[in-house]
């Protein structure tokens, strides 16, 4: 397979550069690594191309090569920056912070980086990462991105969630243009848009630690959905009640926490709120 893949490419009149990007396209890994030693640094190099087009499990020797071989200004080290996160390599990462990259400055798609860690890496992974790159002075608070970092931490990553605030997040930051706080975010993405639950055992853990760290249950969103709006099941909705939850809280469409309970047929939630009207 690999002698037939060399064959169609070698007839086209490519450079290493072009056909390098087309072995990374098609997941040649061993290609890849012979097209790497034999490209040359003075070789036209679109870096941003090259980093966007090849796979996760390829990035660190990509980006590896790149350092080792290059002469690099701050620009393109920002570029290779986000690759290097995603492959899981703090030695790689470390290099480009040596050379001049920045953890904080915005990117174009506005993604912090912590948040870039959370996307891409495993459990394992992501925490010495997370840890690696808050010990280089990442910011845990709402900066240039989409999201807060501990808004993306509070969708599904419990541990991100106490590691952060644990470093100083602001745990009632507004941190997404739908005005979530991380206790409103870690509940709203439990929720699918048919209106079923997800499995809830990473949501109470969140919400425990949030609740602990002094999280607000009654600053709204900007739809004036308080989190009792939000609440999954008759557990998370005790744990608010207890935060000091306003039972009567209205949305901006004058619903109450009951109401949208009633109208998402959540009938444990329904109980424990009727109780506690009664």
């Amino acid at each position: 397979m690999l002698f037939i893949y060399h064959f169609f490419h070698c007839l086209a009149p490519r450079n290493h550069r072009e056909n390098l990007l087309a072995a990374l396209k098609d997941r040649y890994l061993s290609e890849v690594d012979r097209l790497l030693n034999l490209m040359h640094p003075n070789d036209h190099i679109d870096y941003k191309a090259l980093c966007e087009t090849y796979r996760t499990d390829m990035k660190s020797c990509v980006v590896n090569w790149i350092i080792s071989t290059t002469i690099l200004d701050p620009e393109t080290c920002q570029t290779l920056l986000r690759p290097a996160i995603m492959s899981g390599s703090m030695e790689t990462v470390g290099a480009l912070l040596n050379r001049g990259a920045d953890l904080n400055m915005p990117y174009s798609y506005r993604k912090s980086v912590l948040e870039i860690a959370m996307a891409y890496l495993e459990k394992t992974d992501l925490m010495e990462m997370i840890k690696f790159l808050v010990g280089k002075d990442a910011n845990v608070n709402r900066g240039h991105g989409d999201y807060s970092p501990l808004v993306a931490a509070s969708l599904n990553h419990p541990d991100v969630v106490s590691y952060l605030l644990q470093n100083g997040a602001e745990v009632n930051e507004v941190g997404d243009n739908l005005g979530n706080t991380p206790l409103t975010a870690a509940l709203s993405h439990s929720i699918l848009d048919n209106g079923e639950l997800r499995s809830s055992t990473h949501c109470r853990s969140i919400v425990e630690t949030l609740l602990s760290a002094g999280a607000d249950p009654n600053k709204p969103k900007n739809d004036g959905e308080t989190a009792l709006h939000l609440a999954l099941d008759s557990e998370i909705t005790n744990l608010l009640i207890q935060a000091g939850a306003d039972l009567e809280a209205r949305d901006d469409c004058g619903q109450t926490p009951l109401l949208v309970a009633a109208c998402t047929h959540r009938t444990d939630v329904i109980n424990v709120l009727k109780f506690e009207l009664t």
